[in-house]
């Protein structure tokens, strides 16, 4: 599944509506980005393993939460023995309450400690870092994905620090994300990394060797919002996932 090569998931590209004064949506393809209608991170891994015919042995969460994955990756029908689990969060209640499940749990990567994993995720993290942070912590993700690492974020194509882009400031209904970016401070739960899909295709590219694994960006979780009295239609994704695939 190289760039040039994507799985049929990714086809599912949202089109300009035909409806008089619809707000035209570019065709991502052309520019690396899939299309997708799922909603949850793990439905695609899913899918992707299945296409490859992937199997993992261990699991690496990079910012589990309050919703680990531990449990689901014991179900997980593409997982075998032995199912090892890592989680890696820097809140402590977290940590706290995952280690007490008898899992690994962890407030940060230790380098005396081998935590590389078949597959890595890293859901709903790129958002609260900051733009140098975040590429730092895709390219340790990276070094420490033997199979497959799967992102989530938060889709800015349509909005950023500074506020609502051009093309949507008609819409007066947007994502609580856009008001929880403002204003920039020093709180945990701050966004202070609004990307858009070609934004972390660009961080996959810099953090995977080209010759060694296969990227797929997705625009996820459609949203079509429209204007009764004028008729016009506003189409985004709210999510971005992103996948880097080592190759055979």
């Amino acid at each position: 599944m190289s760039e040039g090569n994507l799985p049929e998931s990714g086809e599912l590209l949202l089109r300009p509506t035909e409806a008089a004064g619809a707000v035209a949506v570019r065709d991502r393809a052309t520019e690396g980005i899939l299309q997708t209608s799922e909603p949850r991170l793990i439905d695609l891994v899913t899918q992707i393993a299945e296409q490859r015919d992937l199997y993992f042995d261990s699991l690496l969460e990079m910012g589990f939460g309050r919703r680990p994955l531990d449990q689901w990756f014991r179900r997980f029908k593409r997982s075998e023995v032995p199912r090892r689990y890592i989680g890696v969060d820097p809140d402590a209640a977290a940590v706290e309450a995952l280690a007490s499940r008898g899992e690994m749990a962890f407030a940060k990567v230790h380098s005396g400690f081998d935590m590389t994993s078949d597959l890595v995720i890293a859901a709903d993290v790129l958002e609260y870092l900051t733009p140098s942070a975040a590429e730092s912590f895709v390219k340790r993700c990276a070094s420490l994905t033997s199979k497959m690492f799967a992102l989530a974020t938060l889709n800015a194509e349509h909005w950023n620090r500074k506020g609502i882009r051009n093309d949507f400031r008609w819409v007066r209904w947007v994502p609580d994300s856009v008001y929880e970016c403002f204003p920039y401070d020093n709180r945990p739960g701050a966004i202070h990394n609004p990307v858009s899909a070609p934004q972390v295709l660009d961080l996959l590219r810099a953090a995977f060797d080209p010759s060694k694994w296969d990227l797929a960006v997705y625009e996820a979780h459609p949203w079509e919002i429209r204007e009764l009295t004028t008729g016009n239609t506003a189409r985004f994704s709210l999510k971005t996932f992103a996948f880097a695939i080592a190759r055979n």
